[in-house]
C-alpha cells in the first residue's frame, strides 16, 4: 500500500511532514503563503489518507517510504518542514540520502534520542493505549500540545483534532510511538548539514523541554531561530502569522 500525498504548485520543492497523530491538513494555510514553490504534503503511514497503511516501527522506514514518494514524483531535492515527529523523519532523510534536503525547518522538534526515563514513559503509554484504546489518551494528548492560556481560544481546533484522533487505529498509534522511542540521536546530522536550518521553538512546550530545544540551536552551520513566548507545541495554530513569516524567510535563503 502506497503512502497518500498531494502536490500543489510548481517550482522548487518543499516537503511538509506532520507529527504524531496528525496529518497533512496540519499545513492548510501555510502552502498558500509560498505560491512560487511546489508543495508535497504526505500523510505518513497510519494517519490521514494513509490510515489503512501499516505504520512502521522505525523512523528510518518511514523516511524510506517518504523517499519513495519523492522518487515517484521525480523530486531530487527539497526543502523540508518537519513538525515534531516530522523533524525526526527529516533528519533520517538527511542521514540516509545525502544531498536530498536543501533547507530544514525543525518545527517544535529536536535531534536527541529519548533518555531512559522518556523511553519508560513511552512504554507505559503504549501499554495504556493497548489496554484502553486511543480515545482516553487523545482527549488528554491534544489539549496538552497547546499552552494552557491558548486552550480556550483554540477550543474548536482542539475538539476537531480529538474527533479525528479518536478514529485512528490503535496499532498505528502504538507502532509510531515505538518508532519515536527507538529513534537514534541525530545531533551529528544537524552538525554536518550544510544548508540553513530554522528552529521554531515554543517556550511553553511541554513535549520538548526548553533545554533540549535551545541546546540544538548551535549545532548547524547555518542556524536561525524563532522563539515563541506564549506557545507550546502547536505554533501552527497558536502563532500562525509568526511561524508562516519565519518559514517564508527560510525559503528566501540561498542553498
Amino acid at each position: 500500500m502506497a503512502m497518500a500525498y498531494s502536490i500543489k504548485g510548481d517550482g522548487e520543492a518543499i516537503l511538509w511532514l506532520h507529527g504524531l497523530a496528525l496529518d497533512s491538513t496540519l499545513w492548510d494555510g501555510f502552502t498558500d503563503e509560498l505560491p512560487q514553490f511546489k508543495h508535497l504534503l504526505v500523510d505518513m503511514p497510519g494517519f490521514g489518507q494513509s490510515g489503512q497503511m501499516p505504520a512502521p516501527k522505525t523512523i528510518e522506514v518511514i523516511a524510506q517510504q517518504v523517499k519513495a514518494v519523492l522518487d515517484k514524483e521525480g523530486i531530487a531535492q527539497a526543502s523540508v518542514i518537519g513538525h515534531s515527529m516530522g523533524g525526526y523523519v527529516a533528519l533520517s532523510l538527511i542521514a540516509q540520502y545525502p544531498g536530498l534536503v536543501t533547507r530544514l525547518c525543525m518545527f517544535h522538534s529536536q535531534p536527541y534520542a529519548d533518555d531512559d526515563a522518556k523511553k519508560a514513559d513511552r512504554k507505559k503509554l503504549m501499554a495504556f493505549i493497548k489496554k484502553n484504546g486511543t480515545e482516553p489518551w487523545m482527549k488528554e494528548f491534544y489539549p496538552n500540545l497547546f499552552a494552557e492560556d491558548n486552550r480556550a481560544q483554540l477550543a474548536l481546533t482542539i475538539k476537531l483534532l480529538i474527533d479525528k484522533g479518536i478514529q485512528l487505529h490503535q496499532k498505528a498509534v502504538i507502532n509510531t510511538i515505538e518508532a519515536i522511542m527507538n529513534r537514534p540521536d541525530r545531533s551529528a546530522v544537524l552538525e554536518n548539514f550544510k544548508g540553513p536550518v530554522l528552529f521554531i521553538v515554543g517556550k511553553k512546550d511541554e513535549a520538548i523541554p526548553a533545554t533540549k530545544s535551545l541546546a540544538q540551536l548551535n549545532l548547524p552551520k547555518q542556524s536561525i531561530a524563532e522563539l515563541l513566548d506564549y506557545v507550546a507545541h502547536m505554533g501552527i495554530f497558536e502563532a500562525p502569522n509568526k511561524t508562516k513569516k519565519a518559514i517564508k524567510a527560510l525559503m528566501l535563503l540561498p542553498i
